[in-house]
This record gives structure tokens, sequence and C-alpha cells, in this order.
């Protein structure tokens, strides 16, 4: 509880999105968009902010949409949802939803001994590495 009066709303979110599981061994959000996209946290689609989200009440489980490459047309539909309310709760834009709505969730599969991170995406941040994933060596995102 002292959590909570020590600190915004917004800042325990981001701890706890920090350090909860995204599927087996992937701990944060950092190391979940550099698993299942090949990117940054900052370059994630919303769809794809979304789906992260949708997999916290059973990562292990949900894992299996990477595993075999397809999530199935009623997770879609639960995603689909998702995005709805958070139009008709103004938390995005009508532009926002428009743009995600239909916008493909794509996982990425790096070639064995190939980089972690879509290097495409990451040559065109510009961002450094160390910012974005702390704890996390540049070293071990561009080369496996």
């Amino acid at each position: 509880w002292r959590l909570e009066t020590d600190l915004p709303k917004e800042r325990i979110l981001e701890i706890y999105l920090n350090v909860i599981e995204f599927g087996p061994g992937i701990n944060g959000i950092g190391e979940a968009s550099v698993h299942y996209f090949g990117k940054l946290p900052s370059q994630l689609t919303l769809m794809e902010s979304i789906f992260l989200v949708s997999l916290v009440p059973n990562p292990r489980r949900y894992h299996q949409f990477y595993e075999t490459g397809e999530i199935p047309e009623y997770w879609l539909d639960y995603i689909s949802r998702t995005l709805n309310q958070m139009w008709s709760r103004e938390v995005i834009t009508e532009s926002e939803h428009l743009l995600a709505t239909g916008a493909p969730i794509e996982f990425y599969y790096p070639q064995e001994g190939g980089p972690a991170l879509r290097t495409d995406l990451y040559k065109e941040s510009g961002e450094e590495l160390e910012t974005m994933l702390p704890g996390i060596e540049e070293e071990d995102l561009l080369e496996q």
C-alpha cells in the first residue's frame, strides 16, 4: 500500500510492465517486444501493444501463439474488442483507432545466428539500445 501513496499510478504501471512475465523466460516489456516482434518498445504498433498486454493473464499458455506462428481468430476478436473499448473510452483518438483497425500482427523470427532485433527498424530509430532496454547488452540483441 505504501507504493501507491509514494508513486503515481503511471510509474507503478511502468515498473510492473518492466518486470512481469510475457512468456517462458521473457520478463518485461523490453524483452517481450524484442522476442515477439524484433522491435524496441517504442516501435510497437498499437495492435502489437494490445497483443502483448493480452498475454499477461497466462503468458506461458498464450506463448503458443508465437510458437505456432498463428493468432487464433477468437484472440484477434478479443484484441479488436480491446481496441474498440479504448476508442469508446477515449483512450485513443479516432484516427489511431482507424489506423489500428485491421492492422496485422506479425511475429518476428530471427534467422539462426541473426539479430534479435529487426535491423531495418533499429537503424531507422536512431535510439540507443542501452537507454531503451536497460540491463540488456546491445551485442546480445544484434548477434545471437
